[in-house]
C-alpha cells in the first residue's frame, strides 16, 4: 500500500478501501483490512495477515504527527485478520478511540489444544497490549434459542463522519459448540458489518459461512411473521433486511466448497449486490480454490455482476 501524501479534501471524502494485506510478496494470499473514511474521521475493520502492511497504508492519514482512528473493529480471532494490529498497538503515533471485538466466549477450552487464533499465545499477548493501551468494548451475542429476538437490539451503530457502521451481533445457538469444529466456530462468529452513506450500502461479511447468512434470513422471517401473523406474507426485502447491499465483501475470502440453488439464492435474493470484493490474491481456479467458488464466480459474471480482487492493489468504493 502506498504512503503518498493525501490532500485534506481527499481525507474528507467517503471511501471504503479494501487493502491488499495477505501473507507474501505484494499482498498475495488472503487477509482482511478494510478502511472507512468520511468527513475526516476514520475507522478500520481488521488489519490483515502481515504486521506492517496496514500501518504503511495508514501513514497517508497522519495529521499533526498522529494517525487517529475513531474505531478499530476485529471481526474474529484468526491471524489473517488480527496480525496487523501488532504494529498499530505498538506504534506511538497511532491513536484509537475505541476497539471492538466479538464477545469472549466460555467454551474456548474445547479448542485449547488446537491452532485456534483465540488460544494462540501470540493472540493472547496481543490482546493484553491492546487492553492496556486502547479503550475496549465487546459486541454481545444474540442467542436465538433464548433471547427475545423481537425486542433485542440486533446492531451496534457507530458514526464515522456522516457515515454509519452497523455492527451486527453474532447469531448463536446452544448447539453450535457441538456441531462446529475449531475454525468453523471462529469463522461463524465473525462480526458482520454494514457501512451506510447517503443510501449506499456496503456489507462486510467477515469469514462467516452461508449457514450464518441463512440464519440471518430465518431470524428476520420469524420477526416479520410474528408481526404479520403469517409467514407467507413476509417479503424478500423484509427477509433480507440486513443483507441487501450495493457492494458485498464475499465471505471467507471468496472460498466456497459447494454451489447449489440454495447458495445461489443468497447472492440473487439475499445480497443482490452489483459488486463483490474478494480479499484474496487471484481469481479462483480448480487447483487453487474449492470448486464452488469457480462455479459461483462464473455465474455472477454471467448475470453482469462485477468481482474485484485485493491482489496487489487497494480496491476503493466511494469517490
Amino acid at each position: 500500500a502506498s504512503s503518498k501524501t493525501l490532500t485534506p479534501q481527499e481525507k474528507k471524502e467517503f471511501k471504503v478501501i479494501f487493502l491488499p494485506v495477505g501473507k507474501g510478496t505484494n499482498g498475495e494470499v488472503r487477509g482482511d483490512a478494510i478502511f472507512i473514511q468520511c468527513d475526516g474521521e476514520y475507522a478500520l475493520i481488521d488489519a490483515g495477515a502481515e504486521s506492517g502492511r496496514c500501518y504503511k497504508f495508514l501513514e497517508s492519514y497522519r495529521e499533526n504527527g498522529k494517525i487517529n482512528l475513531k474505531y478499530v473493529i476485529l471481526t474474529h480471532h484468526h491471524n489473517d485478520h488480527y496480525t496487523g494490529l501488532r504494529k498499530l498497538v505498538e506504534a506511538s503515533d497511532v491513536k484509537v478511540g475505541k476497539f471492538y471485538q466479538p464477545k469472549s466466549h466460555s467454551n474456548l477450552e474445547l479448542f485449547k489444544n488446537q491452532d485456534s487464533g483465540c488460544t494462540k499465545e501470540s493472540y493472547t499477548n496481543l490482546m493484553k497490549k491492546i487492553k492496556a493501551k486502547w479503550t475496549c468494548e465487546t459486541i454481545p451475542n444474540l442467542n436465538l434459542d433464548s433471547d427475545d429476538i423481537s425486542t433485542e437490539t440486533k446492531t451496534v451503530k457507530l458514526r464515522v463522519g456522516s457515515a454509519t457502521i452497523y455492527v451486527y451481533k453474532n447469531l448463536i445457538k446452544n448447539s453450535d459448540k457441538n456441531k462446529w469444529g475449531c475454525n468453523e466456530f471462529e469463522n461463524n462468529r465473525s462480526l458482520v458489518c454494514r457501512v451506510e452513506y447517503k443510501g449506499k450500502r456496503i456489507l462486510l461479511t467477515g469469514d462467516v459461512y452461508s449457514e450464518i447468512v441463512q440464519r440471518t434470513q430465518s431470524m428476520w422471517t420469524n420477526i416479520y411473521a410474528n408481526k404479520k401473523g403469517d409467514a407467507s406474507k413476509v417479503t424478500s426485502s423484509e427477509k433480507n433486511i440486513q443483507l441487501r447491499a450495493d457492494v458485498v465483501k464475499m465471505q471467507h475470502h471468496g472460498i466456497l466448497s459447494t454451489w447449489n440453488d440454495t447458495i445461489k439464492s443468497i447472492y440473487t435474493d439475499g445480497f443482490n449486490a452489483s459488486v463483490y470484493v474478494v480479499s484474496n490474491s487471484r481469481e479462483p481456479n480448480d487447483k487453487g480454490w474449492k470448486s464452488g467458488a469457480v462455479n459461483r464466480n462464473t455465474y455472477l459474471k454471467s448475470i453482469g455482476k462485477k468481482i474485484l480482487y485485493t491482489t496487489y492493489k487497494e480496491q476503493k468504493i466511494g469517490k
